[in-house]
């Protein structure tokens, strides 16, 4: 029968002496158990699944570990490697090194005319090399089978020309010389004097951009593009140049001996310490060197480099008095660091780079200095030995020995690659 309990209506079962549960009909009770059990079934799953993923995480932890242990294997296989290829590039350097100090290691060939300049560029037959001084001669790319090869050219001036240079942009040469002489030749050998620029002697050259810049004695820059070389422009304080003067001023007055350049920018030097750097050939900044200035200023500078393989300009100063030459570096051409001081014995007069290679030769033509990072200031060899000249080039294959004014040139019998 049915019995009221309170509001709640319970149903007795036959064989029941109580109600399934009070007020809840049985078929919600048994969705009730249903979900339960699903629940529970739900939550082993889920259980079982997050201690899968825990043993997989855990594998990939160990693999990760294992990972890192063979990745610090490898690079300490990879240091160990490179140390050994380092030790090995400097035992070769070195070796090198000691070889080009020896006498033995240069070969000899004679000369037309006295020169006080070589260079490497092309001309209509391919490689070539130049040379100029109280003339001008050259010697095809044969040069490298060991013959002398060396033949007069014609020059058109009878002026001595101080240095020469090779314009890969505009496949053409430039010669300067003493009484602002300057000379061309395009890739046919034939020579040609320009009009007269300046008075002053010019002692070096240099192709930037499209561009030549020309630099001699009184602060004298002389600058032109590369393919009309009848419009010069002269930098400077001389009203009585050939050429008309330009708002751009030449911070100084002093003999520029050596220019030097590359992509991004120029930079002349000269005596009393002098370094000059511009961006555009145009507007001409005094640079900084950092040293002890009362050593800097008996310096001036015989020589500029530019090595593109370390991307770092070197210039060699060497003493006017009784102070020690020097050797400084930049990155930049705007902020000069002193390197390494010589002996005052030393006098070095000449330096060129090549083949991870920085020579520099003695006044005296014997004495010769080797190293492979003069910026740092390291040297693998030094000797003094028989006299070979005191100026010194590099084609990036061989290295060549020369004395200023003379006739001969010897040249490195390693060829470097």
């Amino acid at each position: 029968g049915n019995i009221l309990y309170g509001l709640h209506i319970g149903t007795f079962e036959p064989n029941q002496s109580k109600p399934l549960a009070r007020g809840v009909p049985n078929e919600t009770l048994k969705v009730l158990r249903q979900g339960l059990d699903k629940a529970v079934e739900d939550d082993k799953k889920l259980q079982t699944k997050q201690r899968r993923h825990q043993e997989k995480l855990q594998d990939l932890e160990e693999k990760l570990a294992q990972a890192r242990e063979q990745n610090e294997k490898l690079t300490k296989q990879a240091t160990e490697t490179a140390r050994i290829l380092k030790r090995i590039r400097h035992n070769q350097l070195y070796f090198q090194a000691k070889t080009l100090v020896s006498p033995a290691c240069w070969e000899r060939f004679s000369l037309p005319n006295n020169i006080n300049a070589l260079c490497l560029g092309r001309d209509d037959r391919g490689e070539c090399h130049t040379a100029v001084g109280n003339g001008i001669c050259k010697s095809d790319s044969t040069l490298y089978d060991g013959k002398n090869r060396w033949k007069p050219t014609h020059s058109p001036t009878s002026q001595t020309l101080n240095a020469i240079a090779y314009s890969h942009f505009a496949k053409n040469w430039l010669a300067v010389g003493d009484s602002g002489t300057v000379c061309c030749s395009s890739a046919y050998s034939l020579w040609h004097l320009l009009p007269a620029i300046c008075s002053q002697a010019l002692n070096d050259c240099v192709s930037f951009k499209n561009s030549w810049i020309i630099v001699g004695h009184g602060g004298t820059i002389l600058s032109a593009n590369n393919n009309e070389l009848q419009a010069w422009v002269r930098f400077g304080r001389d009203k009585n140049a050939a050429c008309p003067l330009v708002a751009h001023d030449v911070p100084t007055q002093v003999h520029l001996r050596c220019v030097a350049g590359n992509h991004d920018c120029v930079i002349a030097a000269g005596d009393e310490k002098t370094i000059l750097f511009s961006e555009d050939g145009t507007t001409w900044r005094q640079a900084k060197i950092d040293g002890p200035l009362d050593i800097l200023a008996t310096l001036r500078v015989r020589r500029l480099v530019w090595d593109p393989n370390r991307k770092t300009f070197l210039a060699l100063l060497s003493p006017t008095s009784g102070s020690c030459g020097r050797l400084c570096a930049s990155d930049d051409g705007k902020r000069w660091h002193c390197g390494i001081a010589f002996t005052k014995t030393e006098s070095l007069a000449d330096l060129a780079t090549g083949n991870g290679f920085c020579i520099a030769i003695g006044e005296d033509g014997k004495r010769i200095r080797v190293g492979d990072d003069w910026k740092l200031g390291r040297c693998l060899a030094s000797d003094e030995a028989d006299f070979l000249g005191n100026r010194i080039v590099s084609d990036c294959r061989h290295f060549y020995r020369f004395q200023s004014g003379g006739k001969t040139v010897w040249r490195s019998r390693v060829q470097f690659q």
